[in-house]
């Protein structure tokens, strides 16, 4: 666990750490506390449940060559990109 600022804050943890495949973000605290995932299979299906105050973001795109990120919302279940700084 890490705690960062904002939401953005955390998925740009996760695009920096190699390993990162997703991470949960607990947005009742503050700072608000990151959970990062390492193992894909934290998100098959029966990995999955609701936690009230928490939003999964799964890492979809990480390219270094064209700076593309995306991220899959559980709160949206929709694509979220990140701000990027610049």
């Amino acid at each position: 666990m890490v705690t960062r600022v904002t939401v953005d804050d955390c998925l740009k943890y996760c695009v920096d750490f190699l390993d990162c495949v997703g991470v949960d973000v607990n947005w009742n605290l503050t700072p608000i506390q990151c959970w990062p995932h390492t193992n894909v299979n934290d998100y098959i299906e029966s990995n999955i449940y609701s936690q009230p105050y928490t939003d999964s973001y799964q890492l979809i795109t990480r390219c270094a060559a064209t700076g593309i990120i995306h991220f899959l919302s559980s709160e949206t279940n929709s694509a979220f990109y990140p701000q990027r700084d610049g």
